[in-house]
């Protein structure tokens, strides 16, 4: 019987605490059956089978997961998009490794989806529609963001991030503590967090590939005579998506904090009206 410390060890550690607590003997079968899984390929076999019935099996919300997995693989397939309509973005320096780090933030964006989802269909629906629709009203503020600056409307290009941004991550925060408690507003924040990003993205993607990176400022054009791209469209499609990258990380962890603020304080006062 094994017994040692190694990766299939502890991705089923990790499948075990992304259960429900209802699900704890699914936990304790998965624990005790890996010590006798003999052969490095057939315990990682088993490693990642238990983190797949962890994620998926049985999925109490699907709708929830649905809405991520579809949201991962539309960026997905934009990604693959931009790659097959700009031959120049598939031998540019740093191209695959850009796609590798992106494909791996998605299916991260998809795990971390699926076991919130788990978390939170024990308890009232509130805060995860309250999650899913202000993730979406925080991509949208980013969306118009870039939309307003790109055009030069810089002195209310900003408004929609400094005044809309914040609010809904405060409100997504307050209102999931609100109706759920501080535990189901914590993780409603975080699905937020992770629906903002991918919404985001794709967005901000698709209108990059289907406008050829459109429209092109005068400093994108002046870089691009020093750049060394095989044409304007290339380049102005690189940089934007490079953008796009950016967003999928600050996105969701500005969300996260602000969200996290708005859940602190409104337990802070239920609590102290409580008692």
């Amino acid at each position: 019987m094994s017994t040692r410390r190694d990766g299939p060890s502890v991705l089923v550690a990790v499948a075990s605490r992304l259960l429900a607590h209802d699900e704890v003997d699914w936990a304790r079968a998965m624990t005790g059956e890996l010590p006798h899984v003999t052969g490095r390929l057939e315990r990682w076999r088993f490693a990642l089978g238990c983190v797949g019935t962890a994620l998926f099996l049985p999925m109490r919300r699907p709708g929830v997961v649905g809405l991520v997995v579809g949201l991962a693989v539309m960026d997905a397939a934009e990604v693959a998009w931009a790659l097959a309509r700009f031959a120049g973005l598939r031998t540019a320096f740093g191209t695959w490794a850009a796609v590798a780090a992106c494909a791996a933030v998605l299916l991260l964006y998809v795990v971390a989806g699926a076991a919130l989802a788990r978390r939170l269909h024990r308890g009232p629906t509130e805060p995860t529609r309250t999650a899913l629709l202000g993730g979406l009203v925080v991509a949208l503020t980013w969306v118009g963001l870039g939309a307003t600056t790109s055009t030069g409307a810089t002195a209310y290009g900003g408004l929609p991030m400094l005044v809309g941004f914040p609010l809904a991550c405060l409100a997504i925060g307050a209102v999931g503590t609100r109706r759920g408690g501080s535990a189901a507003g914590r993780r409603g924040v975080a699905l937020a967090a992770v629906v903002a990003g991918l919404g985001c993205f794709l967005v901000w993607t698709g209108e990059t590939v289907a406008g050829s990176g459109r429209p092109y400022d005068p400093g994108l054009l002046r870089d691009f005579h020093t750049s060394g791209a095989p044409d304007l469209a290339t380049y102005a499609v690189s940089d934007s998506l490079g953008s796009a990258m950016m967003l999928l990380l600050v996105v969701p962890m500005l969300t996260l904090v602000l969200g996290l603020v708005g859940a602190s304080v409104t337990g802070a006062v239920v609590r102290h009206r409580a008692a």
